[in-house]
C-alpha cells in the first residue's frame, strides 16, 4: 500500500477513534444524569429521550458488542442473499453493517481462489460508505488481502 494511502488510512482510524471516544464521554455524562435523576425526585422526559437517543446511536467497540462476532476495522468479504461486498467494517448496528472502502463484487470467480489469492473476477468499487442490512447477510469472511479499489 503506498505511503500516502497508509497515512490517510491511519488518519481516518484516528478520527474514528476520537469520534468514538467523544461519544463514549457523552454517554458517560448522560449515564450520570440518569443515575442522579433516578435517585432524585423525577427524571425529565426530554432528558430521558436524549439519553435513549445517545444509547441507541452508540457505536460498537473495536471487538464488536451485543454478542456479535464481527470485529470493527477488520476487512471482510460479505455474502448477502443477492451480492458480495468487500470493505472495512466501520460499525455494527442491530440491523445494519457499515463498510468503508467498499466494493460490490459481481463475480468472485472460484471462491477458494478468491479467498486464498485475493483475485476477484469482477469488481465495482463503491464511493463512500455502504450500509448492508444484516438480515440479508448469509456469511462474512475475514478478507486478508488488500481491498479491491479498481473497476474490474
Amino acid at each position: 500500500m503506498p505511503e500516502q494511502e497508509q497515512e490517510l488510512e491511519l488518519e481516518r482510524e484516528q478520527e474514528l477513534e476520537l469520534e468514538q471516544e467523544q461519544e463514549r464521554e457523552q454517554y458517560l455524562t448522560y449515564s450520570r444524569i440518569v443515575h442522579y435523576n433516578f435517585q432524585g425526585e423525577f427524571m425529565q422526559i426530554e432528558k430521558l429521550c436524549e439519553v435513549l437517543k445517545v444509547l441507541n446511536d452508540m457505536p460498537n467497540d473495536r471487538e464488536g458488542t451485543q454478542g456479535s462476532a464481527y470485529v470493527i476495522h477488520q476487512n471482510y468479504l460479505i455474502r448477502t442473499v443477492t451480492h458480495y461486498y468487500t470493505g472495512t467494517l466501520l460499525r455494527v448496528f442491530p440491523h445494519e453493517l457499515v463498510l468503508r472502502d467498499a466494493a460490490w463484487i459481481a463475480d468472485t470467480g472460484r471462491l477458494n481462489v478468491a479467498l486464498t489469492t485475493g483475485h476477484l473476477a469482477e469488481v465495482e468499487p463503491i464511493p463512500g460508505d455502504v450500509i448492508i442490512g444484516r438480515g440479508a447477510v448469509v456469511d462474512a469472511i475475514q478478507w486478508t488481502h488488500p481491498l479491491p479499489k479498481e473497476v474490474k
